[in-house]
């Protein structure tokens, strides 16, 4: 489902949607001079989106021979949608501009869903890894931590059974003198 790109640059793309509203709105068919006085755009802007459009199997070019007067006259160009400009028109948004994108900037739905296939998959992981750490931490760590205070109680205990104090232990080094005092209860 390839798109046509019509411009390089945003204005471009305004102009090239101009020149084709206006042949929209003459049922498909405009010369030139409509084409001007309905899309806005000046002589050299509507000249080079003839070839433009053209290029890109937009429009037919035809002359109206019918009308030249004098000798030294030319036929007015006449510019017809073809069957691609009105599914581009009709099915693309082509003449909205808002949700049509040209090809350069559009991406394959196919590859969209598979890298949003990959992205799921990456989550599910590590919505896998969370649990499983929250599962160690709840079943090892605060297990670990409850052990640690009963330890720290039962020497406590120990300590105050023989008649030490634990209020003569300084505060910063309660730590280093209850390993200690540990190691002269043999309390592991």
């Amino acid at each position: 489902m390839d798109m046509v790109v019509i411009g390089r640059s945003e204005e471009s793309r305004k102009k090239s949607r101009r020149f084709l509203q206006a042949v929209y709105d003459g049922e498909g068919r405009a010369r030139t001079s409509e084409i001007r006085r309905r899309s806005g755009l000046s002589r050299s802007d509507v000249k080079y989106r003839y070839q433009s459009l053209e290029d890109k199997n937009l429009i037919k070019i035809e002359y109206d021979e019918g009308n030249v007067t004098g000798p030294n006259e030319s036929a007015q160009k006449i510019a017809i949608l073809t069957d691609l400009a009105y599914e581009e028109i009709e099915t693309k948004g082509l003449l909205q501009g808002g949700h049509y994108q040209p090809e350069g900037e559009t991406r394959d739905v196919e590859e969209l869903a598979t890298q949003m296939d990959e992205l799921l998959e990456r989550l599910d992981a590590q919505e896998q890894q969370i649990e499983q750490l929250q599962t160690y931490i709840s079943e090892r760590v605060y297990r670990n931590i409850s052990m640690l205070q009963w330890s720290t109680a039962r020497l406590e205990a120990a300590i105050e059974s023989e008649g030490g104090s634990l209020s003569s232990i300084d505060p910063n080094d309660r730590l280093s003198a209850l390993k200690q005092r540990a190691k002269n209860f043999e309390v592991k």
